[in-house]
């Protein structure tokens, strides 16, 4: 309907999440204790101090919120109450969360731990198990029926080089390595999949602005852009490129359509690459999204 409501907070959200029901979002800055619940009701925001700084989330079915550190560890809060929300327990990780992905059940809690590679966390034993000792995984992503995640890299990852990162796909029955995708300027950047799997898209990160790359493959310089895979051969499909300031996360409306933030809010058409809808925040950029259910 375009309309728009501004929810005043005490800090600028790094990171959103939001319940099975939609009835709250769950929102955090960068380097901060303060976990803010908003009751999307009526828009009324309460405060939960955390012991560690917050970073990613993710929502089991229950309700349940998986806060990974960016120092240190998971933060399991509970958020059924209607007041608000408790902290339950910290799970210690020996490393930094820098990303998380949770299994539609709720049973596994995928994370990239930098240096640490990628870990599986059991929410119910709180087992920690080891998917790949590979350093340097920045984000994760999982398709909607959770038959794969992506695994985005610095530091190159495998058979990747400088501007060039690679994103590597896991079996999420096995556990086993499918391959890799890599070749397009990128530069340990978030991916999104389209919930049916269908889609795959890459940020490039700063790859095509900073002097330090080579820039091969940019369509301009300095530009943002977006890399698009068919997953069922990946294959290399377009790349898309704006204007620097544009840079912002991705997010999936549906199948058919996907959402670019930074300068501006724009709907994307999945299938023809073309933006059908957008908004200017008018008012600086804006950063992660989240939809009701």
């Amino acid at each position: 309907g375009s309309r728009r409501t501004f929810v005043p907070l005490m800090e600028s959200p790094g990171f959103l999440a939001i319940s099975p029901r939609g009835d709250k979002v769950f929102a955090i800055g960068y380097r901060s204790h303060t976990l803010s619940i908003i009751t999307t009701a009526d828009l009324q925001v309460r405060d939960l101090e955390l012991p560690r700084l917050g970073g990613p989330m993710a929502v089991a079915p229950d309700g349940v919120l998986y806060i990974g550190s960016i120092i240190e560890g998971v933060m399991v809060v509970s958020t059924e109450r209607e007041a608000g929300a408790t902290l339950r327990e910290v799970i210690g990780t020996g490393a930094p969360v820098r990303s998380l992905e949770l299994s539609p059940d709720g049973d596994q809690l995928f994370l990239a731990m930098s240096s640490a590679g990628v870990k599986v966390l059991s929410t119910r034993s709180k087992k920690l198990t080891q998917l790949t000792d590979r350093v340097c995984p920045e984000y994760l992503a999982m398709d909607g029926e959770a038959k794969r995640l992506y695994v985005a890299y610095q530091c190159y990852g495998p058979l990747g080089r400088a501007g060039h990162d690679s994103v590597e796909i896991f079996d999420m029955a096995t556990k086993a390595s499918l391959g890799v995708i890599q070749g397009p300027p990128t530069v340990g950047s978030a991916p999104a999949v389209s919930p049916d799997g269908g889609l795959l898209i890459i940020k490039g990160g700063d790859a095509c602005a900073s002097p330090r790359y080579d820039h091969e493959g940019c369509p301009f310089v300095p530009s943002h852009v977006l890399h698009l895979f068919r997953l069922a051969d990946r294959q290399f499909l377009q790349t898309l490129a704006y204007p620097w300031n544009t840079n912002g996360p991705v997010r999936f409306v549906d199948n058919s359509r996907f959402l670019l933030t930074g300068s501006a809010l724009t709907v994307h058409d999945a299938a023809r690459y073309t933006p059908v809808e957008s908004l200017d925040p008018s008012d600086g950029d804006l950063g992660d999204a989240v939809f009701a259910p």
